[in-house]
């Protein structure tokens, strides 16, 4: 997914009004992960996302590692971006939600 600031910046508003209206504690993440076979200009709905919880100690790693689980069919060497930016394994959520 390449996408500039500004269009990234619009996606994740999108991402945030179609999140799962369970509440979670405060000091927990929901993670929108949008399915490859998804385009992020055609993604609308709550059902274009994985959605993960997760807390501001989650890795990347373990985001990749949940997405894999419950998808098979995926390659292992997929990256998850952050808008522009491909994300590292190590980095954290709370460095990430910005």
């Amino acid at each position: 997914m390449d996408l500039t600031p500004s269009a990234y910046d619009a996606f994740r508003e999108l991402a945030k009004a179609v999140k799962p209206d369970e509440v979670i504690k405060p000091t927990r993440y929901w993670v929108a992960v949008l399915f490859q076979d998804r385009n992020p200009s055609e993604a609308t709905e709550q059902s274009d996302f994985l959605w993960i919880k997760g807390n501001g100690k989650t890795t990347i790693e373990a985001i990749h590692k949940v997405y894999r689980t419950r998808y098979e069919n995926e390659p292992d060497d997929f990256e998850l971006h952050l808008g522009p930016m491909v994300t590292k394994k190590t980095d954290k959520l709370a460095d990430l939600n910005k």
